[in-house]
């Protein structure tokens, strides 16, 4: 499964984990994408006649490497032989989704258990917690302020620090504290800027500066700050801009398992069989319910305990 993200925090592994009734369903592989002799209609072959517990009525989502979202078309017919099984869809598809590009399709529920014709096929896809993940990460990356992959930060504005100058700052160059941390070194050839309100407008300085203890900038690139050694006084405010990468070359246990947790609690909110689950009947001493905020305690403890302090830069 293609993460557009280009990392995961967690998978559908780990939220299966704490999601107990719902394995999630993993994707048919695709033999073929091919025209249908049914007028304004397309066909994929799926091999070993896998595709049997798909029925007319299925929303199946039909995608490959090159285009991880794929189209999502409901199904029109199924018929199937020993060996393979034709899924006649409702439209044509705009793309061709082979097995030689990861083609492959997948039954989309919308909602838990009642989203497919198949009954209990209906269980959420693999594809879907995908990208419940994706949601997850960019929710917790916001909370955090800090991300466990390569992030882009553009344009962000700083103001000229103005304040009475000690030895330190003549020395060894006046601090600006970035909004994050964990900082790559800044490189023109990954999109970096170093941008100098110069008073007709913004300048990239980032090629003609040179960053060194001796030079015009040096950074500390673990702790996120920016040490100015050119001094200048044409602007105070909005003074420099910067666009910079960011970010952990790894996922801490904690921030898979809140991850995880996020999911499960969507997926649990969205189930309209609880009384299915363990916990889901009425006399059942664990409900749902506290599950869910037992879940999202352990969260909260978690995303506290990794918020970055974050710093007015005005």
């Amino acid at each position: 499964m293609t993460d557009n993200r280009t990392t995961y925090y967690c998978d559908t592994r780990d939220v299966t984990r704490y999601y107990k009734p719902g394995h999630t369903q993993t994707a048919y592989s695709v033999s073929a994408d091919c025209g249908s002799g049914v007028t304004s209609k397309d066909e994929v072959y799926i091999l070993n006649a896998s595709g049997t517990n798909i029925v007319p009525g299925d929303w199946l989502r039909v995608y490959d490497t090159a285009n991880p979202m794929g189209e999502t078309k409901q199904v029109y017919n199924v018929t199937a032989d020993a060996t393979t099984t034709t899924v006649t869809l409702d439209s044509t598809m705009s793309g061709s989704y082979e097995t030689t590009a990861g083609g492959a399709a997948q039954l989309m529920s919308a909602f838990v258990r009642y989203g497919n014709a198949s009954g209990g096929s209906g269980l959420v896809s693999s594809l879907e917690v995908g990208e419940m993940i994706n949601d997850a990460e960019a929710e917790i990356e916001r909370i955090t302020g800090h991300a466990w992959t390569s992030r882009t930060i553009s344009n962000e504005v700083h103001y000229y620090p103005y304040y009475i100058r000690d030895w330190h700052d003549w020395k060894d160059g006046i601090p600006l504290k970035l909004n994050h941390r964990k900082v790559k070194t800044f490189n023109s050839t990954s999109g970096d800027y170093i941008y100098v309100n110069e008073g007709t407008g913004y300048t990239n300085k980032l090629g003609t500066w040179t960053e060194s203890l001796n030079g015009q900038f040096w950074v500390d690139y673990d702790q996120g700050v920016f040490y100015v050694k050119k001094f200048w006084q044409w602007h105070e405010r909005g003074a420099m801009k910067f666009t910079y990468r960011y970010g952990e070359s790894s996922v801490p246990d904690d921030v898979r398992m809140a991850c995880a947790f996020i999911v499960t609690i969507n997926l649990l909110e969205m189930e309209h069989s609880m009384s299915m689950h363990p916990g889901g009947g009425e006399l059942n001493y664990d409900p749902i319910q506290n599950k869910i905020d037992k879940m999202q305690a352990k969260v909260d403890r978690i995303l506290k305990d990794r918020t970055e302090i974050r710093f007015i830069n005005r």
